[in-house]
């Protein structure tokens, strides 16, 4: 069951995300309204790929610097929107894929997804590696 903070946290990032004109699909990946809105941290599959974002999104929000934490918020969601637009249904098979060119063997996606060809794998690092990614 969803608590109230995290529904009020979503109910949240529609609003902040509308407001300035930034188009995403990835509400749960939110960490920092979630924060705000009295959370302890936050888990998500997108997460792996830029795991030290995150941190440093964490470690400013402690700090109480919220213009840094909502610049990381902003640099995850434009690498979550990526996930999801290579994955055409969510975000697994992209970041799955997205590991797996980092050199982290998680495994592919499973039935009905299919494996990311070359062309597929090459577009998604060059994308990514716009958006900050390190390879």
């Amino acid at each position: 069951m969803i608590g109230i903070a995290t529904r009020f946290s979503l109910f949240l990032a529609t609003i902040i995300f509308g407001y300035i004109g930034l188009k995403t699909d990835n509400w749960f990946n939110s960490l920092l309204c979630g924060l705000i809105m009295g959370a302890d941290g936050g888990i998500g599959t997108t997460y792996n790929v830029m795991p030290e974002w995150y941190v440093k999104l964490f470690d400013a929000f402690k700090k109480g610097d919220l213009v840094t934490a909502q610049e990381y918020q902003f640099k995850c969601n434009r690498v979550t929107d990526a996930l999801i637009r290579h994955s055409k249904f969510g975000a697994i098979r992209a970041t799955k894929a997205a590991l797996r060119i980092k050199g982290f063997d998680v495994g592919g996606a499973v039935y009905p997804a299919k494996e990311f060809n070359d062309d597929m794998l090459a577009a998604l690092k060059q994308e990514l590696s716009v958006l900050g990614i390190e390879f």
